[in-house]
């Protein structure tokens, strides 16, 4: 089930690290989250409000939406 309050962080993965608009985000009441950033590649890091965390790698591209699911015990 989607989680809300979920908090969303990046950590820009490029040399030189690219400039990062916000901290932080939060998911929805559907469990979404969007945040446009500049081109390149980032480690997105999700954690839970019951303090779960999972991380991937994903690439941002102008124009482009990425749909990134990850999945966290409630």
């Amino acid at each position: 089930a989607p989680i809300e309050g979920v908090s969303v962080t990046v950590e820009s993965l490029d040399n030189p690290p690219r400039a990062i608009p916000e901290l932080a985000v939060m998911t929805d009441s559907s469990g979404k989250f969007s945040w446009p950033l500049p081109d390149g590649s980032y480690k997105v890091t999700v954690v839970s409000p019951a303090g779960a965390r999972k991380s991937r790698t994903a690439t941002a591209q102008q124009g482009r939406t990425r749909d990134l699911r990850f999945w966290l015990p409630h």
